[in-house]
């Protein structure tokens, strides 16, 4: 009986120790659970992706503008519609500039956001997009700009370098002149859109595609890309501004009078926001590197030469164009254009 006692005795010292350790367990690991939430990601990342006929100048106080050109309609009856000069080379060359001309629309696309006030049906397949746009985050400006990559006249002078008659340095430098009536507050008819961008990082991307990034230039109507013989050039074909912002911080986009407020979806690290002045297929390829068979247009970089003072549009003998040297042409992406802004000038 002496034995069983003592049994039973050891069994419930057992048990009670058992359920001591177990309650010791819990109150220990469970001041761990705040350190779980900790653990998640305190920030996450907008990034903003130019893409196509857009263009890139720098103002005084730093802030960097991306200028999309109107190239979204071609009437050959209409030169305005058109790059400056193109319409009486085309004519002389037996050029379709129908076929090499494609239209290029203005659109914004979202993805891994939410959208917490306005209004945006489908972010992931996007909209078409008119006048001023800027992002409203609260972020001190402003951005650190890194845009060496885009074509100017620099890329043009080392792609043809080695020509026996290489282009004038001092005639070539008009080509990245941009007059400040572009950045003033009245959008000018030769842009659809403009974006204004006030903080961040603002970088040239190369080769986004990965399908290499061996540019030279040409010049007039001609689709060929006889280069230099030794030269080439990298010129990004994507400009992303990034900024890093606090997880529970949205950012609003405004675009024209319009106000979207996005926030990141649950567990996503990144809002993506992409802004476009491309064809059609491009706007609708959520992956505009796997469009199918895309049909090479170098020409259209022509476009951004209408954003020019007068007499650099007038002379087009210095109106050069990328073009690729290992026959792929272009697209699916294309390169971006830098420009210097110009005093005003005197009354």
């Amino acid at each position: 009986m002496k034995s069983l006692f003592r049994m039973l005795t050891l069994v419930t010292l057992a048990v009670g120790l058992l359920l001591g350790c177990k309650e010791r367990r819990t109150s220990e690991t469970a001041p761990g659970a705040p350190n779980a939430v900790a653990q998640q990601p305190a920030t996450y990342t907008l990034r903003i992706a130019f893409t196509g006929l857009i263009g890139f100048a720098q103002d005084n106080t730093g802030t960097v503008w991306a200028l999309l050109v109107k190239a979204n309609k071609v009437d050959l009856n209409d030169e305005t519609t058109l790059p400056p000069g193109i319409k009486k080379e085309a004519q002389q060359g037996g050029v379709d500039l129908i076929k090499e001309l494609p239209a290029h629309k203005p659109w914004i696309r979202v993805h891994n956001a939410d959208v917490v006030t306005g209004t945006f049906p489908n972010p992931d397949k996007g909209r078409e997009i008119a006048g001023d746009l800027h992002f409203v985050t609260g972020i001190a400006g402003p951005p650190k700009a890194k845009l060496s990559y885009l074509s100017d006249s620099g890329h043009i002078q080392t792609a043809l370098g080695a020509l026996p008659f290489p282009p004038d340095p001092d005639e070539l430098a008009a080509v990245d002149e941009l007059e400040p009536i572009f950045l003033d507050t009245k959008l000018d008819p030769r842009l659809v859109a403009r974006v204004r961008i006030d903080a961040g990082t603002v970088i040239g991307k190369i080769d986004p595609c990965s399908l290499g990034n061996e540019y030279s230039y040409n010049i007039g109507v001609s689709s060929e890309c006889p280069g230099d013989g030794t030269n080439q050039v990298e010129l990004a074909e994507e400009v992303d501004a990034t900024l890093t912002l606090p997880i529970d911080k949205t950012v609003t986009v405004v675009i024209g009078g319009d106000q979207i407020e996005l926030k990141p979806k649950a567990g996503s690290p990144e809002i993506r926001i992409e802004i476009m002045n491309d064809i059609e297929d491009a706007t609708t390829y959520q992956d505009p590197c796997s469009i199918p068979h895309p049909q090479p247009h170098p020409l259209v970089f022509r476009w951004f030469y209408r954003l020019l003072p007068q007499s650099a549009q007038q002379d087009t003998s210095q109106h050069y164009f990328p073009c690729r040297l290992d026959g792929r042409q272009l697209p699916p992406m294309c390169p971006l254009k830098s420009f210097v802004v110009t005093q005003k000038a005197k009354p």
